[in-house]
C-alpha cells in the first residue's frame, strides 16, 4: 500500500506498514522518538531512511500532554499547500520539545506558477534610458501581485501590476539580473519565479570577466582556475565579486594595455598579458590568492583567515589582521 502519510502510536513501528511515497509524511507519537542514545522506542531517523520527507520526534519525556504532539490536522494543512514546517506549527499548541527532521520547504501539494519575465527591448544589445519588462504566464489568475529584485535588491514597481519600467540611469552600466517573483492570492500563497540577464549602456563603461583558459575542459568545485579582468578606458578600479562579496580588488586600466599580472599563489610570477590575471577560487567561495610577499598584489580584500592560514598562522598574519583573530 502507497502511503502520503502515516501517523500511529506504536513505541515500535514495525512493518508491513506499507510504502512511503516521496515528499510523505511519517510520525508514530513516542515519547522518545528524537532520543538518539536509546533504542527503547523507534527514532525518527527511521522514517526518514524509510522515505519519508519529514518526520519529527520530542526531546524529553513529553508524558501524555497533547499539546506536545501534532494533530491530525497536520495532513490537512500539508495537502490544502502548505510546507512540511508550516504544517506542523500550525497543528501542534506547544512544540518547544519537539524536534523536526527533514525537508521543511517540501511542498508537493503546493501549485507552481510558470513566468516568464520577458525584455520589450532588444534582447541582443544593451539597454539605455528608461527600460520596460513584463511577466507572463499561463495561469495568471485575477489578484497576483508581483515584486521585482534587481541584482537581489527590491525596486520600485510591481504591485498588482505585471510590468516593470525603470530608468537604468540610476544603476552602473554591465552586467545585471533582474527577477521577477509572482505571488497567487488567498490565505495559502504559491509563488513563480523568472530572471533575465541584461547590459546597461548609459556611459560608456564596461568591465570583462573570462576564463584565461579557452578550452572547454570541465570545471569541478575543487580545482583553482584562472581568469582574466579587463575594463574600459577610463577605470580607476577593478574589484571580483561573488554576490556582494569582494574576492579581489586591484587597480583599473585600459583594455589591450600591457599589465603586469596578479601573482596567483606562491606560483612564479606568469608572463604579462593585456588583463590583471586573478588565482580565482572554487565556486564554494574560499579564495586563494598571492601570499609572497614581494609581490605587489593588493590583499585589502582578501579575508584574515585565507591569507594568514596560508602564511603559517595568525601569528605570521599581517598587523591589522591579528586583533580581529583575537576577538575570534
Amino acid at each position: 500500500m502507497k502511503l502520503s502519510g502515516l501517523m500511529i502510536g506504536a513505541a515500535n513501528a514495525g512493518k508491513p506498514w506499507g510504502q512511503l511515497q516521496p515528499g510523505s509524511i511519517a510520525d508514530n507519537l513516542t515519547s522518545l522518538g528524537a532520543y538518539f542514545h536509546t533504542f527503547e522506542q523507534t527514532r525518527i531517523s527511521y522514517w526518514i531512511a524509510n522515505g519519508a520527507a519529514a518526520s519529527a520526534g520530542t526531546v524529553a519525556e513529553p508524558y501524555a500532554i497533547w499539546t506536545k504532539f501534532p494533530n491530525a490536522r497536520l495532513f490537512f494543512h500539508y495537502a490544502s499547500g502548505c510546507t512540511v514546517l508550516e504544517s506542523y506549527l500550525q497543528s501542534v499548541a506547544s512544540p518547544l520539545q519537539l524536534l523536526p527532521v527533514g525537508d521543511p520547504l517540501c511542498r508537493p501539494w503546493g501549485g507552481s506558477i510558470p513566468l516568464t519575465l520577458i525584455s520589450m527591448d532588444d534582447d541582443k544589445k544593451p539597454v539605455s534610458g528608461i527600460a520596460s519588462f513584463i511577466v507572463s504566464s499561463l495561469m495568471t489568475q485575477p489578484g497576483m501581485s508581483y515584486l521585482f529584485l534587481l541584482d537581489g535588491r527590491a525596486v520600485a514597481g510591481g504591485g498588482s501590476r505585471p510590468g516593470l519600467q525603470m530608468d537604468t540611469q540610476l544603476f552602473d552600466d554591465g552586467y545585471h539580473e533582474l527577477e521577477a517573483v509572482a505571488y497567487s492570492p488567498g490565505p495559502i500563497r504559491s509563488q513563480g519565479h523568472a530572471q533575465l540577464e541584461f547590459k546597461i549602456n548609459n556611459r560608456g563603461q564596461s568591465a570583462n570577466l573570462q576564463l584565461a583558459d579557452a578550452s572547454n575542459t570541465p570545471r569541478d568545485l575543487y580545482r583553482p582556475f584562472d581568469v582574466l579582468v579587463s575594463a574600459s578606458a577610463g577605470a580607476t578600479g577593478l574589484a571580483v565579486c561573488v554576490n556582494e562579496r569582494i574576492l579581489w580588488r586591484g587597480r583599473g586600466f585600459t583594455e589591450g594595455t600591457d599589465r603586469q599580472p596578479l601573482c596567483a599563489g606562491n606560483r612564479p610570477r606568469p608572463r604579462a598579458t593585456p588583463s590583471h590575471r586573478l588565482f580565482s577560487a572554487n565556486p564554494t567561495g574560499s579564495q586563494q590568492a598571492c601570499t609572497n610577499r614581494h609581490c605587489t598584489a593588493e590583499q585589502s580584500a582578501i579575508r584574515a583567515e585565507d591569507h594568514c592560514a596560508k602564511n603559517g598562522g595568525w601569528h605570521n598574519a599581517p598587523r591589522r589582521h591579528k586583533q580581529r583573530f583575537r576577538r575570534r
